[in-house]
């Protein structure tokens, strides 16, 4: 065997130390910083009316974000969308133009880098859907007999193609009596979309048969199909006889009040003698109730629902709108607040359970709003969403300004015309979920509040779930008791517990602070089993005995705003769920 040469020697031994140098230093570097996470797979895309939704496949045990990139068309360059925590596999895209197609991809990302490849592309559009408005009903459908000076009433419900109620729509309306076409943009709508438009006869009108054709209209919306209703001038009346026949001048009054105390509807009226009064309650007459008032002593929830009054004479009869009376309990939930801050793609979900019938209610996610409190990093753009069981029934991303009135009436702080803070008001009946997001996080607050108008019935349980962090960050809600003397609740902080329902990452163990104004009013670590009653007996779901859950009863005197404070136990995190329950 041939020796090797003394200068081959030393070429082999110097290359067997790089060799080993560069596999040392690897190594370290391997250590140190770690490997790139593996990246998903199976990302599938899915458009609604108002976002691109996308899910994913998590192959990767070690990152820390997941960074969404996409193309506004095939061979584009990417840009990215969003980074979302850790274990995260979906993300809703509501910053999608209508009408284009975008590709989309996602990687896994760590300290170490990138994964070393994106998971599958994937194409979606968002469809370009101009809603169309619906006159879904116009009453009456008869034709209206009318004389000089009388007036002529319709009821309007106005819809989007969806059934979905428009809240400030306008009306293109013909006025075959004055042959004038008009639109008519004072008309507020309520929760139903319901509004009225009513014209008085002109004196001197010829009979005859006219008719009224109604067309809704509003920006961003295709206008409605025209419809058309008949009245029948058949009586005119000389300017003697004009002012005797019935006519209201002043409306009855909608009322909300409690059990125990006195309710009192009136109206003011004209018209040739003898004038009689017939107030009726839903409907049917209500016995010697024939004067302009009608005083109702001591109500109870048995009073609650709708009161007409007619009047009458020998030129005919005129009945009032109904006016509606609301009975509270002495005391009430009115109103529950949650305040947190989301991160990019998390979704905060707050809990609602009206018992007793429908109830209006103001539902709100302010953002922007916030700034005028002093508060930073708030999110820019959050969107509603209202859901029974797993069906979203409504959703709002930019607020109307018709509901500013109904913000001042509840009490709940204004928000600036045209910010992006979102708001629905709506009857509700029976358990709802309300979530928010946005595009981007930051602190939100989400808000619900009796809007006092519907059925005598009430809000039993309030409830919100979403991450308890530390500082700043732990989880605290808001709640308020109208009415008068006090209220008997069970709030609880359940953690542990939410694991068995499929909940990942709980709080371990809770601790709940009850305050008011004053401070601290009571406050628990670990629930007591004595409750375990008193949980039944409101409808909560069972804790189990030892578990490190919190929960108290506490009797709160009406008039007042509460705040519960959820932290975790020497500073631990994880997902939690508050809830109040209103007790008998």
């Amino acid at each position: 065997m041939d020796r090797p040469t003394p200068d081959n020697t030393a070429l082999q031994v110097d290359r067997f130390k790089r060799i080993v140098a560069t596999a040392i230093r690897d190594g370290i570097r391997e250590y140190l910083v770690g490997t790139v996470p593996v990246a998903p797979a199976t990302l599938l895309a899915a458009s609604d009316a108002t976002s691109i939704n996308l899910t994913w496949a998590d192959r990767s045990n070690d990152e820390t974000s997941f960074r969404i990139e996409r193309q506004s068309g095939a061979g584009l360059p990417w840009s990215s969308v969003a980074t979302v925590a850790a274990n995260l596999t979906s993300f809703r895209d509501s910053t999608a133009t209508p009408g284009t197609t975008y590709v989309y991809r996602v990687t896994a990302c760590n300290a170490a880098g990138d994964a070393a490849d994106f998971s599958n592309e994937v194409t979606a559009t968002l469809p370009t859907v101009i809603p169309t408005l619906v006159l879904a009903t116009v009453t009456p459908s008869a034709a209206q007999m009318r004389a000089w000076g009388q007036e002529v009433e319709f009821l309007l419900t106005i819809t989007d193609h969806d059934g979905r109620p428009v809240m400030a729509p306008s009306l293109l309306i013909q006025d075959g009596v004055r042959n004038t076409t008009a639109t008519v943009t004072s008309l507020t709508a309520d929760a139903t979309g319901q509004l009225t438009f009513r014209s008085a006869v002109p004196a001197g009108q010829a009979n005859g048969s006219y008719s009224f054709t109604f067309q809704a209209t509003k920006a961003g919306y295709t206008a409605s199909a025209p419809l058309s209703r008949q009245i029948s001038i058949n009586q005119p009346v000389t300017a003697t006889t004009l002012a005797d026949s019935p006519t209201l001048l002043a409306q009855p009054a909608p009322l909300a009040t409690t059990a125990g105390a006195t309710a009192a509807f009136s109206v003011t009226a004209r018209g040739e003698e003898p004038l009689s009064f017939q107030w009726r309650f839903n409907g049917t007459a209500l016995p010697g109730a024939t004067a302009p008032s009608l005083t109702l002593p001591a109500v109870t929830t048995a009073h609650a629902g709708s009161y007409t009054v007619a009047l009458t004479n020998r030129l005919g009869t005129t009945t009032s709108l109904a006016a509606p009376l609301v009975v509270h309990p002495s005391a009430w939930l009115s109103n529950l607040s949650v305040r947190t801050t989301l991160a990019t793609g998390q979704t905060v979900i707050v809990g609602l359970v009206v018992n007793g019938g429908a109830k209006d209610l103001l539902l709100r996610a302010a953002g922007p709003a916030l700034t005028g409190f002093g508060l930073t990093g708030t999110m820019p753009d959050p969107r509603l969403e209202l859901y029974r069981d797993s069906t979203r029934i409504a959703l709002n991303n930019d607020w109307p300004s018709s509901l500013a009135v109904t913000f001042a009436a509840v009490g709940a702080f204004p928000f600036t015309a045209a910010s992006r803070d979102a708001a629905l008001l709506i009857p509700l009946s029976g358990p709802h979920t309300l979530q928010a997001t946005g595009s981007t996080g930051g602190t939100v607050l989400i808000e619900s509040y009796d809007a006092g108008t519907g059925s005598a019935v009430r809000v039993i349980n309030l409830s919100a779930r979403n991450r308890v962090g530390t500082g700043a960050d732990v989880l605290i809600a808001g709640f308020s008791v109208s009415g008068t003397g006090t209220q008997r609740v069970l709030i609880r902080a359940v953690g542990p517990t939410l694991s068995a329902l499929g909940v990942p990452a709980v709080l371990a163990d809770p601790q709940l602070e009850l305050n008011d104004a004053t401070g601290v009013v009571a406050n628990n670590d670990n629930w007591d089993a004595s409750l375990a009653p008193v949980i039944a007996s409101a409808g909560a779901f069972p804790l189990p005995t030892g578990s490190k859950d919190s929960a108290l009863v506490a009797t709160l005197s009406a008039g007042r705003n509460y705040t519960v404070r959820i932290s975790g136990v020497n500073n631990t995190v994880g997902e939690a769920l508050i809830e109040v329950y209103e007790l008998p």
